[in-house]
């Protein structure tokens, strides 16, 4: 069962730098920021700036709330 869960959490990374990749493909920099910032939220339900501004002790301590922040914090 620990295997099928870092399997899902190697597949949600990887379908994630595939779509950040594709979207600099497309459109540049400012494709792959915007997808990034998507994916952030989506993942985490944190900015992509709040992420950039704060330090990993305090996202650690953002995180900690709810049933998925383990996966979250991986994930980040």
């Amino acid at each position: 069962m620990p295997e099928d869960y870092m399997m899902r959490l190697i597949e949600q990374t990887t379908q994630m730098l595939a779509s950040i990749m594709a979207r600099k493909m497309e459109g540049g920099n400012d494709g792959a920021t915007q997808e990034i910032e998507t994916a952030c939220l989506r993942v985490t339900g944190l900015s992509f700036d709040l992420i950039r501004r704060y330090s990993p002790e305090a996202l650690f301590d953002l995180m900690q709330h709810g049933a998925d922040a383990y996966q979250k914090s991986i994930l980040l």
